[in-house]
């Protein structure tokens, strides 16, 4: 496989891994008030989300192959840039019409 193609499918694939770890954070904190331990339901889904993460980036990595290691990490800081920046580009306009973010 050409090289180039690999590093795109791994920094598209950091993107994808990005999406699902900030999906469920934002379903374990949407969720979390009707939780009866909203802090052992936070944890775990914490410890879940990490050790998807490290096991996925563990995997990339393979045997030493870094240039994979550091696309993929490029997707998921990229996609995690751009989520914050919506998200707080939300919560801003949600302000200037008198509402309360949530």
């Amino acid at each position: 496989m050409n090289n180039l193609l690999l590093l795109v499918l791994m920094f598209v694939t950091g993107v994808l891994l990005a999406i699902i770890y900030l999906g469920a954070l934002w379903l374990t904190l949407k969720n979390l008030h009707k939780r009866r331990y909203a802090a052992l339901w936070l944890i775990s889904s914490l410890l879940i989300r990490m050790l998807l993460l490290v096991f996925s980036f563990y995997l990339i990595l393979g045997d030493g192959h870094w240039e994979r290691l550091l696309a993929a990490l490029s997707g998921f800081i990229t996609m995690r840039l751009l989520a914050t920046s919506n998200v707080r580009r939300q919560l801003m306009q949600g302000r200037g019409h008198g509402e309360t973010p949530v």
